[in-house]
């Protein structure tokens, strides 16, 4: 498995080093206490969302205190940072799109921190396309984010070209199935996405496609003909951000109305895009648009650069693996759930081998269990990478809102009830955040807050200003009636609810909202409205609540 259960640390491979005068069966009982204690150790937390790859960690101590010596040496290395070999990438997001980068350029199996997706290097020999499917098909959730890093690297064209009709079909149908898209067959799909049959497919939704949506999606649009999969899995990508209802509910209009504002008079083959340009870097902690080791950053022509506060930060993940000279190593992986809540620590490693009472290195290269006493010859480590967002770019936003409580409404949205007239009347407004938009209006929302700026993007819009052109609230009687039967005899339909300090971070795949504990309120707790919204179909987003 190439994903971690949440929460978890990993140790691919864990060597002890001489036990002192003991017979082998107290040997035995000793390493056994001591895998156990390192199960149940308190092992650190990666800051935010990163991830954090240590090479090797060692460690010396009494027997009784092995495990915390390992876990305190994790700990220091995980705060400080400053081992030659230990590895950030910012969040999961960042880490796939420097993993797909080095994929791409036949790299990846170089990078000892990759090791956890060795079974990718094999298949990528024998399909390359194939190698890079199964490992998007894998973060299906995470793919429109990881595309929208890709284009800011450049190498979104790469990851494209690579695909193989087969898979980009597969892509498509695995999307459909997790996002509940009822796609009709291909030769359906390719008929309707062809721009002459865009008058055939004619309704009354309001197609916008933001600035940042045209600048990632058109160098690959003007690649493929219409009927090319590649092509039709880009629409269907496009279309989950900019009309996540409509996708829904009218797949084949969709297609027909993108391609009709997408398509160029012909296509434009990659070496007219693309001359030889140089192969952009994968994002990591510490370094401008830092690249793996030898390769050379650059700035996307279609994106302006970002300053390093701005930092783009869409939740996940955290790793955990580092690296001492002339010594075995260690690799741990930990990372939080988006929604907040922990799982177990669990860890992964190969067999203890009996060698030092007071000594334990852990490895994460050679994830087979060793045995013996043997010398391990030191190895010459590659530079350290560290990685930190340093360009600008409207998909990935972290701002700080004084009108939080907007994305409670979310939850009013997502109930049994309101889904029906969602779907009822999505030609009204076929993206979510125009009805949550117009709902929190009746709420007096207050419209200079950075969260109205957000939405006004998310709808195609350059300025707030023009979410005035959105059609009035479709059902408003109706809905107004529900909120007020649920949420008004406990007070909470009112101005009030919408007023919450709080600070959001959000990708094309996700929004999370993060508050402090002490907003807790337990009327809108009982009421449902602070709970993880999750997985949203009609937003096109994973939404999750954090209160630290």
């Amino acid at each position: 498995m190439s994903r971690l259960p949440a929460d978890s640390v990993s140790i691919h491979r864990l060597r002890i080093v001489h036990w002192g005068e003991m017979d082998r069966a107290r040997r035995q009982q000793a390493t056994a206490r001591l895998r156990q204690q390192i199960e149940w150790s308190d092992w650190p937390e990666a800051p935010d969302q990163s991830w954090v790859f240590i090479r090797q960690v060692r460690a010396q101590a009494p027997a009784e205190r092995l495990a915390l010596a390992l876990t305190s040496a994790v700990r220091d290395l995980v705060r400080s940072g400053g081992a030659e070999e230990v590895v950030r990438f910012a969040n999961l997001t960042e880490l796939l799109a420097a993993l797909l980068t080095d994929l791409l350029q036949g790299q990846a199996a170089q990078r000892w921190y990759w090791q956890r997706w060795a079974h990718l290097f094999e298949l990528s020999a024998k399909a390359p396309a194939q190698s890079v499917v199964t490992l998007l098909a894998e973060h299906l959730d995470l793919l429109p984010a990881v595309c929208a890093r890709l284009a800011q690297q450049r190498s979104l064209e790469r990851l494209w070209l690579s695909l193989d009709s087969a898979g980009a079909v597969q892509l498509m149908a695995e999307l459909a199935w997790r996002h509940g898209i009822r796609l009709p067959p291909l030769d359906e799909l390719a008929k309707a996405a062809d721009s002459t049959a865009a008058s055939r497919h004619e309704t009354r939704a309001s197609l916008r496609l933001s600035r940042t949506l045209q600048q990632r999606w058109a160098p690959i649009l003007n690649l493929f003909t219409s009927s090319d999969p590649r092509r039709l899995l880009a629409l269907l990508l496009l279309g989950q951000e900019a009309a996540p209802m409509m996708l829904r509910q009218a797949p084949l209009t969709l297609l027909a109305q993108l391609d009709a504002l997408t398509r160029p008079a012909r296509p434009v083959s990659y070496a007219e895009q693309r001359a030889d340009r140089a192969t952009p870097p994968p994002a990591r902690f510490g370094a401008p648009s830092a690249a793996t080791p030898g390769s050379t950053p650059e700035t996307p022509d279609s994106m302006a650069p970002v300053d390093a506060t701005s930092g783009h930060a869409p939740a996940v993940p955290v790793g955990v693996a580092t690296h001492e000279p002339e010594v075995p190593v260690l690799s741990s992986e930990r990372y939080p759930r988006r929604d907040g809540q922990h799982t177990e620590t669990t860890a992964e490693r190969g067999d203890v081998s009996a060698m030092s009472p007071t000594a334990v290195t852990t490895s994460h290269e050679d994830p087979a269990p060793s045995i013996g006493t043997e010398e391990v010859p030191p190895q010459r480590p590659p530079q350290a990478v560290h990685s930190i967002n340093t360009s600008r770019d409207p998909a990935f936003e972290r701002f700080h809102t004084q009108q939080g409580g907007l994305l409670y409404l979310l939850n009013l949205l997502n109930r049994p009830e309101v889904r029906v007239l969602l779907e009822d009347f999505w030609e009204h407004l076929p993206n979510g955040w125009g009805w949550l938009y117009r709902l929190g209006q009746e709420l007096q929302l207050d419209e200079t807050d950075p969260l109205v700026a957000y939405i006004a993007v998310q709808l195609g819009f350059d300025h707030p200003e023009q979410l005035a052109e959105l059609p009035p609230l479709p059902a408003r009687e109706q809905l107004l009636a529900l909120a007020q039967r649920w949420y008004g005899r406990a007070g909470l339909w009112t101005p009030g609810l919408l007023r919450l300090d709080a600070r959001v971070q959000a990708d094309p795949s996700h929004v999370d909202l993060y508050a402090p504990l002490s907003a807790v309120q337990l009327p809108v707790r009982l009421a449902g409205l602070d709970i993880n919204p999750g997985w949203l179909p009609w937003l096109g987003r994973v939404v999750n609540f954090h209160y630290e």
